[in-house]
């Protein structure tokens, strides 16, 4: 109710008829999953929450929770997600419950990633376990919050079809030493750094070893090929229909890097692979760790060729047979997928912890989050990257953990050098290390966002792969080119919204100035309407008797309204209309106009109503309101009393509008605007690029053919043994948390 409150506040409030749709959405959203609720409750031989005497909640790994919903009306946001899954959405109703039970008490979250990929979903934990200080710091709703603590800039970025457009994102937080301060003072907060009193194995070597493998020539040839769909799909005439193209290919280039069979089965096994470097490595391990038993655990989250619902090749398993293969025992070799149950679950973490299980294969959604295998758990091996620093975190707590036996631990990391692989772990330390610094109040009052992996340049692809850092720079200033080209046009856009903006306030203010007296006179004369001693008429004839007969035959003549109005709708104009006689109350007129839809047998009494607005009273530049609609006596009768009492509180709602355009006229007068200030760095970056062009055509490095055939370029063009196959035709890009991530997915 709350929030749905909330939602039709901003309604009434915004001017914007695109925001205004926007929080309609919302709100049909809400009362969806609040249908689907209520829908339960029907439901026969159940026990409710509310019935079982609960009055404290103890909820572990808190941050599986945080896609709440919350109305806002932010549009197009990067960095805000505004997801909703159903279990979070019970979760809040359930807290809820046990808050008006204690008073705002007996609410316990515990997670480690707090804070998966933004600040601002600090903002969400707080609302979920003290809504009061929320409240006590005013900013009780995300807009509030994101006015206080979040930068919002206007920036470049390309879309999927490469075309360039403004967008807003989350790019600064502000105020962040206060955002920690109130943060702390509902939660403890400690981090890694923290734990010197807890005993944990340290990381061999200080930090995780990175295995660096040279790029080979199927992986090259792969990045040609892909090199050339990219151009394919840039110079394609409809763009609109292959904007998943670019997706597409950012998912081929990660899972070629782990095994080219990730992408067709019928690649040759390279001994060189990132799949064959880390089989070498895990049995080396196995051998190294033989006279403690001690356990690896390999993560892979992009690990299925998956064809119209057939499974044409599994990592997991390819790394289980390559194993046993080399003489380890299959028994002592997990694969999660294998295990489905719970029960099944909690058995094979402890048979690991045993040292029963030496290898265990899986994702980090299926082995990161409350996995508990660390008892003699020696090396952990990330074949890819996760995407979300929280993930990375997620990982390590499965082998840096209290309760380990081993003396210190190895984490490795693979990657293909010229490749996407590079950076990737460097960006969400980085990222990491400012979630961490921001929640601690360690860092300036002001801090930039991390965004680096937050959009995917798919214009850079090629010069990504490449290696050549002449040739990335390259694409560099010609994106910078283009963004200033964008920024110029769109300053000069500004420039001229400014001076419309000026001509309409010069024009505003002094019809406001002429209407503000009108309107306080309106008020000396009603400062309020006494409905039960002040003489009724409707038109020529006065409505006599107590209040409630009058209302009776108000009632009476709304009807016969409602039948002319809908006596006069047609199947063209299914809404009538009737323009009733004047309706006076005391000295004071309304114009009355009844509006009706035709029903089964005489009108739709759902669709029926009056409008009614003062008849003398015409102020259009004043934020007040002159008309309201009812559906019978009762609520015209309040209603119009409701619309006079109101008149004092637009008067003052009048007087600060005027004086905020006041003063925004004479700034816009007084300040002068502000010049496009970049034609320095357009002439040295169009200066450096004449010179990067020059010297990569003397030495041709890095310069490949331009692919400018009409037709999709096919694997088989650089594979011949593949046949004749697009492979874009039925690709899937899976990763390992599918499974777990359907019910948020389908909320």
């Amino acid at each position: 109710e709350e929030q749905i409150a909330e939602l039709e506040q901003i309604i009434e409030e915004s001017e914007d008829q695109a925001t205004i749709k926007n929080v309609e959405r919302q709100k049909k959203r809400l009362l969806k999953m609040l249908d689907k609720l209520n829908d339960r409750k029907a439901e026969e031989d159940i026990i409710y929450f509310s019935d079982l005497g609960i009055d404290a909640l103890m909820i572990d790994e808190a941050h599986a929770y945080k896609r709440n919903f919350f109305p806002t009306k932010l549009q197009r946001i990067r960095g805000l997600d505004r997801g909703a899954s159903q279990r979070a959405f019970s979760l809040c109703l359930k807290i809820r419950h046990i808050m008006e039970k204690t008073g705002g008490r007996n609410i316990y979250f515990s997670t480690g990633t707090p804070v998966t990929n933004t600040i601002a979903e600090l903002w969400n934990m707080i609302r979920y376990i003290s809504p009061a200080t929320l409240e006590e710091f005013g900013i009780s709703t995300f807009d509030r919050f994101a006015s206080v603590f979040c930068g919002v800039e206007v920036a470049l970025e390309q879309d999927a079809a490469g075309r360039f457009r403004m967008i807003q994102r989350f790019a600064k937080y502000c105020n962040v030493i206060e955002l920690s301060k109130m943060f702390r003072s509902v939660a403890d907060v400690i981090l890694e750094e923290d734990l010197a009193g807890v005993e944990r194995p340290p990381i061999k070597g200080g930090r995780p070893e990175q295995v660096n493998i040279p790029r080979s020539p199927v992986i090259s040839r792969f990045m040609d090929y892909l090199c050339d769909l990219y151009e394919w799909y840039e110079d394609h005439p409809d763009k609109r229909l292959l904007s998943h193209i670019p997706l597409l290919i950012y998912g081929m280039s990660r899972k070629v890097t782990i095994d080219p069979r990730l992408i067709d089965p019928r690649f040759q096994d390279d001994p060189e692979s990132k799949l064959n470097v880390c089989v070498r490595n895990i049995l080396d391990k196995y051998r190294t760790y033989e006279s403690v038993k001690g356990a690896q655990v390999v993560f892979c989250d992009l690990y299925r060729n998956v064809c119209n619902g057939v499974e044409l090749f599994n990592a997991w398993q390819e790394i289980k047979r390559k194993l046993v293969a080399n003489g380890i025992p299959a028994d002592e070799i997990a694969v999660i997928g294998d295990y489905n149950t719970d029960k099944q679950k909690a058995d094979l973490f402890e048979r690991v912890n045993s040292g029963e299980v030496r290898i265990i294969i899986g994702s980090t959604m299926k082995l990161g989050t409350g996995v508990n295998i660390q008892e003699r758990l020696a090396v952990e091996h990330d074949l890819d990257c996760p995407f979300r620093p929280a993930d990375v975190e997620q990982r390590k707590g499965r082998i840096v953990r209290q309760g380990n036996i081993l003396e210190e631990v190895e984490i490795i990391r693979y990657g293909i050098e010229q490749t996407l692989d590079a950076g990737m772990y460097a960006i969400l330390e980085r990222k990491q290390k400012f979630i961490n610094d921001a929640m601690k109040g360690r860092s300036s009052r002001t801090v930039q966002e991390i965004n680096d992996d937050c959009a995917l340049d798919y214009a850079s692809f090629s010069a990504a792969i490449s290696g050549n850092p002449k040739l990335r720079r390259k694409v560099v200033i010609e994106t910078r080119l283009k963004e200033l080209d964008v920024l110029e046009f769109q300053y000069r856009r500004n420039l001229r919204s400014r001076q419309e903006q000026q001509k309409a306030l010069a024009r505003q203010i002094p019809e406001m100035q002429k209407e503000i007296p009108e309107l306080e006179k309106f008020i000396q004369a009603y400062p309020e309407l006494p409905l039960g001693s002040l003489p009724i008429y409707y038109g020529d004839r006065e409505l006599t008797g107590t209040l409630k007969n009058k209302m009776e035959v108000l009632d009476n003549i709304l009807r016969d309204a409602f039948r002319a109005a809908a006596r006069n709708s047609s199947f063209a104009d299914p809404e009538g209309m009737q323009i009733m006689k004047p309706l006076t109350i005391g000295t004071l007129k309304f114009q009355l106009v009844a509006k009706g839809c035709r029903g089964w047998l005489d009108y739709d009494t759902k669709q029926s109503c009056v409008q009614y607005q003062f008849a003398d009273l015409e102020l259009p530049h004043l934020p007040v309101q002159l008309q309201k609609e009812a559906d019978d006596a009762e609520k015209l009768l309040s209603g119009i009393r409701n619309l006079v009492a109101n008149k004092v509180r637009e008067l003052e709602k009048s007087r600060q509008e005027l004086a905020a355009k006041i003063a925004r006229l004479a700034k816009l007068r007084s300040t002068p605007p502000e010049e496009f200030d970049a034609a320095g760095e357009r002439s040295a970056l169009s200066l450096e690029l004449e010179q990067i062009i020059y010297e990569l055509n003397k030495t041709s490095e890095g310069m490949r053919k331009r692919y400018e055939s009409e037709e999709e370029p096919l694997l088989s063009d650089y594979f011949p043994m593949l046949g004749k196959v697009k492979a874009l035709g039925n690709v899937e890009i899976l990763d390992g948390g599918e499974e777990d991530t359907a019910e948020e997915k389908s909320a």
